[in-house]
């Protein structure tokens, strides 16, 4: 008898097993879309749009107060509104890596800005402050600045004091008081007050100023020391006496 020596055939071929492929490409998917979201959210931080940081606190029946900014800004932005019942509300804006810190010391309200607990940002320091028109402020600014934009005709003030070098100072002030001083102690390239009309004004130029611009009337190079009396400022109970300590480039005095 014949013997069959061919080889018995084959059974079917297994499918090689493509699970670890699709594994991996879910996983490489993964890791580009986490990719994708953490530079989409670092490019949001980058344009300023992080969170708000914001710091308040009641008036708590307060009709007279002083501020302090210790911190040196790019730019300060001050206004007096109505507030409720707030006595002040200050905020850094979105994104720019920076929170004020706040401390009432003996009447006294001391502002600062520190790094925010996040890291996040990376702008310019700047800072907004809004003050309760329902107290009479004294505001100091003692850190230095780029700029300053002082809006303080919502309120009553006793006093103005711009003791650190500063780029550019624009202030608006409110009717006075009694006499109130605002001094500028610590140099600017531009000084600008904007006072209401009627009321006297005395302006002296302590330290020296390129060229000054008192109600329309321009002075050039004037020397320190200089005074700029205002008709009826003797007999005047509210006035301003505008003190410019530091050296200026252009000072100007105009009505609001």
């Amino acid at each position: 008898m014949a013997v069959d020596t061919s080889a018995p055939p084959e059974g079917p071929v297994a499918a090689p097993d493509c699970r670890p492929i699709y594994i991996g490409l879910v996983i490489l998917v993964a890791l580009l879309l986490i990719a994708l979201l953490v530079a989409a959210v670092s490019l949001t931080v980058r344009h300023g749009n992080g969170p708000e940081h914001t710091v308040s606190a009641p008036l708590a029946g307060r009709d007279d107060a002083r501020l302090d900014l210790t911190s040196g800004v790019g730019l300060v932005t001050v206004r007096v509104r109505d507030l409720g019942d707030r006595l002040y509300r200050i905020g850094t804006p979105a994104g720019s890596g920076t929170v004020p810190r706040v401390t009432d010391q003996d009447g006294s309200v001391l502002v600062g800005l520190g790094a925010s607990d996040d890291g996040s940002g990376g702008g310019p320091a700047s800072v907004e402050i809004l003050l309760s028109s329902r107290a009479t402020w004294r505001f100091r600014l003692a850190g230095g600045a780029d700029e300053a934009r002082l809006d303080l005709r919502g309120g009553p003030v006793s006093g103005v004091d711009i003791a650190s070098g500063v780029s550019s100072v624009e202030l608006w002030l409110p009717r006075p008081r009694g006499t109130v001083t605002v001094r500028e102690g610590g140099g600017a390239s531009e000084f600008t007050v904007h006072a209401p009309a009627a009321v006297p004004v005395q302006v002296r130029v302590a330290g020296g100023a390129g060229q000054a611009t008192i109600d329309g009337t321009v002075h050039a190079g004037v020397s320190g020391n200089t005074v700029y009396p205002a008709a009826g400022w003797d007999q005047a109970r509210d006035r301003y006496e505008l003190d410019a300590v530091g050296g200026l480039s252009q000072l100007s005095l105009d009505r609001s």
